[in-house]
């Protein structure tokens, strides 16, 4: 399996985020997986994680995984996030739990009621899933995508580009309206 790691960076990165996420790349090396990095430099969130669709999807890759250049990844991720990829053909995201940057430090992590984008209210809590989490993976609307590996074969199926800002949220908004619009489905765990 060919695994593209996209790692957005737009300002200077703690030398520990690097050495970090060496290992979790040394270690899918090992576990026999092709290995590439993509790291857009200086290019707004949107834009960055674009070049990434568009490397994996030119690099033949199988698996994109996006690392934010906040987030330190769990070494032992890439088979959960697998796992989960795995549940049905439509699951194009898999991602752990990220959370925002700011006070207040809230999870990044979304269902909106039926899975429906029409009922989305920004700032509705109900909307936001908030700890305890469920035990096991669960189905959601949108998450931050700071530890999130995606099925490039259905990344192709999405129509334009996948990340942009024209709409209600984040670049991670805007991709997951275009998920639940092709019919695909997200988790997270």
């Amino acid at each position: 399996m060919k695994v593209l790691v996209g790692i957005p960076t737009l300002d200077m990165v703690d030398p520990t985020f690097f050495l970090h996420t060496t290992a979790f790349c040394c270690r899918l090396v090992k576990d026999g997986l092709d290995v590439l990095v993509h790291t857009p430099n200086r290019a707004a969130i949107d834009r960055a994680r674009q070049m990434c669709v568009e490397m994996a999807i030119a690099c033949e890759a199988d698996r994109l995984i996006f690392i934010d250049d906040d987030t330190l990844m769990p070494l032992g991720a890439f088979d959960p996030l697998e796992a989960m990829l795995q549940r049905s053909e439509k699951v194009i995201s898999a991602s752990g739990v990220s959370f925002q940057r700011g006070f207040p430090y809230m999870p990044m992590i979304y269902r909106f009621k039926d899975f429906d984008w029409d009922n989305i209210k920004m700032n509705d809590i109900p909307n936001q899933i908030i700890p305890p989490f469920p035990k096991e993976p669960f189905q959601v609307s949108a998450n931050g995508m700071g530890i999130s590996m995606l099925k490039v074969s259905l990344l192709k199926e999405i129509e334009g580009d996948c990340f942009g800002r024209e709409s209600t949220g984040t670049e991670d908004f805007y991709f997951y309206r275009k998920v639940h619009d092709a019919g695909f489905e997200a988790w997270a765990d």
